[in-house]
């Protein structure tokens, strides 16, 4: 998300004017992915706590405050539509005072920073799943990864609290002040944006680095690196965000920001749903080898190092 928009108060009412307004629109996207990201979420701690009997690492309980922090983003999404009129063009939202202004500002406030910190635990959660397989330089260059990202993500997330002087101003514009310029928090959201785009290609390519040599069925070893690098869709759906938000000419109309909420959310969720699949291609697979030796599913299973059955993994003190 931009910096936030300068708005006014209201300048219509109900029976003198005919609002365009795009929330319902952007609420029903991002529940409905919401709700989608939900079921993998469900779907990967079914496979890891009741098919192979593990405990929960810290990449599950990242993927879990990410999934909790979008639903937050929803709700903050979902008072900025209904009760500040978030969706229509700008004086024609629900703003009849200075303090709905305000009130305005602080969600719309903490929405930026629950839904970029959203975006980075996400990805951090997959490159710790990464730790658990690599060794040496490819470990330490996804330690690398880990530590950049979340330094971006807490300069963005903290940008919405600290871009006026006083603080109070970020969110009460009525206090004399000074603010950041709407250039200069866009240019701050589509740099660290980008940067998070290519990590999710990073990310979705380390994996073929050291799957590629390990002696496995073709079919096996392709099933494995496409589940390991759906990473590539969610570095997709980032560049089509940098590209909406870097053609945002100017912050001065909410409604000409509205798509980015969509955008941030579809983000958010395609990352989590992408990061998922690698665990539900292991109940997949142990489902047809349940099947097809008629016997029961291989608890010994773990998130630790590839052998000759392909994601399956040694137990370690660990999991």
């Amino acid at each position: 998300m931009p910096t936030a928009p300068q708005l006014t108060t209201r300048r219509f009412t109900d029976d003198q004017h005919t609002y365009v307004n795009h929330g319902p629109q952007v609420l029903a996207v991002s529940w409905g992915l919401t709700a989608l990201a939900t079921g993998f979420i469900l779907l990967r701690l079914y496979c890891k706590l009741l098919v192979s009997f593990r405990r929960l690492w810290w990449d599950d309980w990242l993927m879990i405050a990410a999934w909790l922090l979008v639903i937050a983003t929803d709700i903050q999404s979902t008072v900025l539509v209904t009760d500040y009129g978030f969706g229509k063009h700008n004086g024609d939202m629900k703003l009849a005072t200075p303090e709905d202004v305000a009130g305005f500002y602080l969600i719309y406030g903490a929405r930026a920073t629950t839904i970029m910190t959203s975006q980075v635990w996400a990805k951090t959660s997959f490159a710790v799943t990464l730790l658990r397989l690599t060794t040496d330089r490819i470990r330490q260059f996804v330690w690398a990864i880990i530590i950049s990202i979340n330094l971006a993500g807490i300069i963005s997330a903290t940008t919405p609290w600290v871009e006026c002087t006083p603080l109070q101003k970020s969110w009460n514009r009525a206090l004399p002040g000074k603010c950041w310029t709407d250039e200069a928090g866009q240019t701050l959201w589509v740099v660290t944006s980008t940067y998070l785009a290519a990590i999710d290609f990073i990310l979705a390519l380390i994996p073929w680095k050291f799957l590629w040599g390990l002696t496995l069925k073709k079919k096996e070893k392709w099933g494995i690196l496409i589940a390991m690098s759906m990473g590539v869709v969610a570095g997709t759906v980032a560049l089509i965000k940098v590209t909406k938000l870097a053609a945002l000419s100017s912050a001065s109309d909410p409604f000409d920001a509205m798509e980015l909420l969509n955008w941030d959310v579809i983000e958010a969720t395609v990352t989590i749903m992408a990061s998922c699949i690698p665990a539900l291609r292991v109940f997949l697979r142990d489902i047809k080898s349940s099947s097809e030796e008629n016997g029961p599913f291989d608890n010994s299973i773990s998130l630790r190092t590839y052998q000759a059955r392909g994601l399956g993994y040694v137990r370690t003190n660990n999991s």
